[in-house]
């Protein structure tokens, strides 16, 4: 009996970033907003809190993994053409800013990296990062963190991703895709 909306791309793009904006002081410079899903990805580019921009990609993590069988074990093949392919329809789609923009993230996609790194994936020994207080407060999360992160979820199979993760299978699966986009996005 609930009534249900379908929005489209950048009507969701828009309401994530005026709640950004409502919790956040994104200031007057540039910003991206980063939101991968499962069927798509998109980038909101704005200047200050003014929307300039907003790019819907069928990059989702879901998606991608399904199309390029990366589900479990991922070969070397599989992946580079993934890479390739996630590479040119950014390269294709979201314009080159002029100068670098502070990047935001939304999503499950995002959200599961910020786990993946708070649980140590990619820092060799897997053991949990806890900050000094014992609390967390902004969540900040460099590139290089990202790359660490998806090239160690890379090379595991399915069942240790989801041993080492602590995330549930479905997630597991499509997080190497997942961050693959992000880090991809980050970069252009």
């Amino acid at each position: 009996g609930t009534e249900m909306e379908v929005l489209d791309p950048a009507e969701e793009a828009g309401l994530s970033w005026n709640a950004i904006c409502g919790e956040q002081d994104v200031g007057d410079e540039p910003s991206v907003l980063v939101d991968v899903g499962g069927g798509s990805a998109e980038c909101l580019l704005a200047m200050g809190e003014d929307v300039q921009d907003v790019v819907s990609m069928p990059l989702g993590a879901l998606a991608l993994t399904d199309r390029f069988d990366l589900h479990d074990r991922i070969d070397a093949e599989a992946w580079s053409a993934v890479v390739e392919h996630v590479g040119t329809v950014i390269e294709q789609t979201v314009p080159q800013p002029e100068s670098t923009p502070y990047a935001w993230a939304v999503g499950g996609t995002c959200s599961a990296l910020v786990e993946l790194d708070r649980r140590g994936i990619g820092l060799g020994d897997n053991s949990d990062v806890v900050p000094a207080s014992g609390a967390w407060a902004f969540t900040g999360l460099a590139l290089d963190r990202i790359d660490a992160i998806v090239e160690t979820l890379r090379h595991m199979p399915l069942a240790e991703r989801e041993r080492a993760s602590g995330l549930d299978a479905a997630r597991a699966a499509i997080m190497p895709v997942g961050g693959l986009v992000v880090q991809t996005l980050l970069r252009r």
